[in-house]
Parts: structure tokens; sequence; C-alpha cells
């Protein structure tokens, strides 16, 4: 009885057609240029008039005025609309949105994505254009409706912790694909020196760590690991001055003396002794320099470094929880990041064991000038030498080569480990160049160790010599065959990067076969190329000769 009641005193009270009519025409008087389109304001009029309202009436309007392509046209209207009936403008502005996006106005899309209705849960749809409006903003450089836009994101999306995380993730998408000094005004990170814009890695950084910092629980394990090793690797570059190919090293090639060690440039030192001594008594010294690069750590900050590497780990730990189906599209960014923090975690062995000094004080002969002394003191440092000597040839110097070697090894296994892991390509490619970076060191850092006081004659330098070269030799052999295989690599893939022009560079220089040729791998023939050496130029009228006897100038 209630309900009937109720009814009927809503339906005394619903205004007649005719001042849904008067409310129009006053909406039409009120927008501005009355008339522009006599056609799209009387179908507004039949609406009204027929009952629809003036709702009905305001859409037809801007759906009549965008199908025209009169855009601001429709925008008064739609603005009209937002006011008369704000709960069924959504469908119309969505509408106008797309088409000011085929036509052209992105402002004006932008514009009707942001004045959509939202509701406290905003559907994913709805987030999806205002998302796109952000874009939009972000490319005129509108940074506070950019940030007014992502913050209806944020606050349509707080509902799903898990969808937040999501929307906050993809503003990755905009490093490389915006103007970095618009970004560096939005996220708070400060220019470069000068004109120059806010470096790549400063946003990585600041959008990694708001990451970490808002939603690194909803996000999920995948994304936190991802965003550990983003701000692993950036902290681990920023703590080098000078790197090559990913390792905090300087490169150096030094010619070597002689090709071989065995037969290797054997001297007498001509270190300047007061008072100078006698040439039959100077040390006689074995130089075995085989053509390897000379690396050297170019200095890395151990803040940095220590930092970078409990991100790195912090990444591998969370990866042990993840599971990943094979069509998810976060799987491909996952593995590498995993890919990059255990790279990056073998970099630091692999510089620890480059920066390792070498022994400077082993000793496997006494001075040849003591030998021939009587004075006591003499006798006394010869007997002191002596049994340097012992130690050092039965313990010192075997212990460093076995420890060496060990090491090496053991970091070469590893790292192939991770090139199996990987199954070829870039990371594949940066382990292989390490492994042949560690042979090549191991046979130059037994080869750079020079015993003080050389040796008594020239027979046990030689004998030293062949040690070292019957050592060498296999090292260099295992860092060719790792350069090969990872330049063979990059052929088959059509791969060309740094670590693959490493590769080559390092198979030039250890005077290898190369299995291509560069110029031709690049299209620019080297040896095929065809070169005209002459031009023939017919001087003559041809009717006037026989083919045989044509004369022709040659030009150079």
């Amino acid at each position: 009885m209630i309900g009937l009641v109720l009814t009927a005193l809503l339906a005394l009270a619903a205004p007649p057609a005719e001042s849904l009519t008067a409310e129009l025409e006053r909406a039409l008087a009120g927008a501005g240029e009355p008339g522009v389109d006599l056609a799209c304001e009387a179908e507004g009029r039949d609406l009204a008039r027929d009952g629809a309202g003036v709702g009905a009436a305001l859409e037809r309007l801007v759906a009549c005025h965008a199908a025209a392509g009169r855009l601001d046209d429709a925008r008064r209207w739609a603005e009209r609309l937002l006011v008369a009936s704000p709960s069924s403008a959504a469908a119309t502005l969505v509408a106008l949105g797309r088409r000011s996006l085929d036509l052209g106005r992105l402002e004006l899309a932008a514009w009707a994505f942001e004045s959509e209705p939202r509701a406290r849960r905003v559907p994913a749809e709805q987030l999806e254009r205002l998302w796109q409006a952000a874009e939009i903003r972000l490319g005129l450089g509108q940074l506070d409706l950019v940030a007014a836009d992502l913050d209806a994101i944020d606050r349509g999306s707080a509902h799903d912790p898990g969808a937040a995380a999501e929307w906050f993730w993809r503003r990755r998408e905009w490093i490389g694909a915006v103007d970095r000094r618009l970004l560096g005004a939005l996220w708070g990170v400060a220019r470069g020196s000068g004109y120059y814009p806010p470096d790549p890695y400063d946003l990585q950084l600041a959008h990694a760590r708001a990451y970490l910092r808002r939603h690194a629980k909803a996000g999920g394990l995948a994304r936190r690991a991802i965003t550990e090793s983003t701000i692993g690797k950036i902290l681990w570059d920023n703590s080098c001055s000078e790197w090559w190919s990913g390792l905090c090293v300087k490169l150096q090639w030094r010619m070597p003396r002689a090709t071989s060690c065995g037969r290797g440039y054997i001297t007498l030192s001509r270190k300047r002794t007061e008072p100078p001594i006698p040439r039959e008594r100077r040390p006689i010294r074995a130089w075995c320099t085989p053509r390897t690069p000379l690396l050297e750590q170019a200095g890395r900050d151990p803040a940095g470094a220590r930092e970078a590497i409990r991100h790195f780990d912090r990444a591998l730990r969370l990866a042990r929880g993840v599971s990943l189906a094979a069509e998810d599209p976060l799987r491909p960014e996952f593995e590498a990041a995993l890919a990059i923090a255990e790279l990056r975690t073998l970099d630091a062995a692999v510089e620890d064991y480059l920066g390792r000094e070498l022994p400077e004080d082993l000793r496997l002969a006494p001075d040849r000038w003591l030998h021939r002394s009587s004075a006591p003191e003499d006798r006394q440092e010869l007997r002191r030498q002596m049994a340097q000597v012992e130690v050092d040839v039965r313990r010192r110097y075997p212990a460093f080569l076995a420890e060496r070697a060990a090491e090496a090894d053991a970091l070469e296994a590893r790292l192939l480990a991770f090139a199996d892991r990987a199954g070829g390509g870039r990371f594949a490619r940066d382990a292989w160049w390490r492994a042949g970076i560690l042979a090549a060191a191991h046979a130059r850092s037994i080869c750079r160790v020079t015993p003080v006081g050389g040796f008594f004659n020239e027979d046990a330098a030689r004998l030293h010599a062949d040690d070292l070269d019957a050592r060498r030799g296999p090292l260099l052999a295992e860092a060719q065959a790792y350069f090969e295989r990872c330049t063979r690599d990059g052929l088959a893939r059509s791969e060309l990067d740094g670590v693959f022009f490493a590769c080559d560079s390092y198979l030039k220089e250890l005077d290898h076969p190369l299995p291509h040729n560069i110029a031709e791998v690049f299209g620019a023939p080297e040896y095929t190329a065809s070169r005209p050496l002459t031009i023939a130029v017919l001087t003559t009228d041809p009717e006037d000769l026989s083919p045989a006897t044509l004369p022709l100038a040659q030009l150079p």
C-alpha cells in the first residue's frame, strides 16, 4: 500500500514533456551559438518532446556533433550533459574520446576520458582509459594533469592492492619512450649537468625504489625480484668509473718481447747499482709475455658494490618462490633479471680474481754475485737467500700455481654452468667471454711472476721459461675456444652486440684464424667487391670499324 502511494506521488511530481523541452531549449540557448546544426538540435528536441528527458537529448546532441566532426560543439554539449545528467554521461564521453582519437584531437580525448564519472571502485576498462589520458597529457607536457590522472588511478584501484601494484609497475614503460626531462620533473629526479636531461639510470632507480616502498608485498614475488635486480644492476654499474663489457677493468694490449716462452727473452739486468755490478755477476732474467690482454681493476666503490650485491642476493632468494607459466608476459623479463643478478654476482668473483696481487718477493735462486763474495755479511745473506729459495721452490711457488689454477677452474665451471642454463644468446655469450678472459688472465698471471734476483745461469732461466710455456699454451687454447664459441653464437643468431665484438677482437689479437669476416657480415664485401680498374671509351664511330679493331682509350 505504501509503495502504491509513493508511486502515485512521484507520478504527480514528474514534470510534463513541455517542461523538459523548455529545459532543453534553455540548454541550447546557454551553450552558445544556437542553431549551429539544425538537424542535431531538432533530434534533441524531438527526444525531449517524446519524454526521453534532457539527458537522452543531450547525449544525442553530443553524438550527432561528434559524428559530423564538430568536436568543439560536442564538448560543449558534453559539459552540459555532465551537469544535467552525470550518471548517464559515461558512455557518451567514452564515445566522444574515441572519436577524438580517430580525428587526432588528443587533448580533447584526454578530457573526455578524465571527465568520465567514477565510482569508488573503478573498473579496469575505465582505469585503462585514464592511463591513456595520462600518456596523452605526458606527451603534451601537462605534468599537473598527468599527476592528477595517476592519483585517480591509484584511488580507483586502491580496493585491489594487486591491481594497484600492476598499474604502478606500468610506469616503467615511460622510461625510454618519453622525454627524460618530463619524467624527471614528474618523479622528482634532478636533471643532469647543464642542459642534459636526467640519466635513465636515475629514472629507473627512482621508479624501482618507489615501487618497493609502496607495493613490495602486494605486487608479487616476481615483480619484486625484478625490481631488486634492477636496483642492484644500477648500483653495480654506478660503482665503477670505467668498465669493459660489464667488468670494471681497464684493458691494455701489450706487444710481447718474444713469441715463445720456452726460448724467451733472456737478458741481464740493467738496474744501476752502487757500486756497479760487473756483467758476469748481474741477475739473469727470463721474460715471458704472451700476447694476452692486461686487465687491471678500474676502481670500484666498495660501498656501492656491497649494496648492489645485497640486492642481487635478495632477488635470487625471492626467485626461489616464483613459478611463472610459459605464456606469462612477465616471464621473459623475470628470467633476464635473474640472469643479470647471477651474472653480476659472478662478476664480483671474476674481478676479485683479476685484481689479486701476484707475489713480488718470490725467489727461485740466490743472487749471482753472492757466490763470489767472501765478505761475512755476504755469506750470511747467501745463507738467508738459500733458505728462502728452499721455501719458495718447494712450497710457495707450487702453492701459488695450484691456488691460481683451482680458483680459475672453479670460476670457469660456474660460468659454463650459467651459460648452459642460458642455452645460448646474450647471457651465454657474456659467460663465454668471461670464461675466456679468466683463461687468458690465468696464462698471463703465471707468466708475469718475476722471481727476485733472477736466475743463476741462462740454462736455469730457460728451464723456467719452458715450464711457463707448457702451462700457458693450453690456457690460451682454452681462451680461444671460448671466444670462438661466443662469436659463432652471435653470428648464428644475428646478434652482433658489444660482447660479440669483444670476443671477435680477442680472437684477432690472439692471431687466431677467424671463422668469419666482419666486413662480409655487415654487407660490405672486402674481398669479393668488384672494383673498376679501367674504363673503356669509344673514340671512333663504331659503324666504320670492325668489332675486332675498336680503338679504346684507357682512362684511369
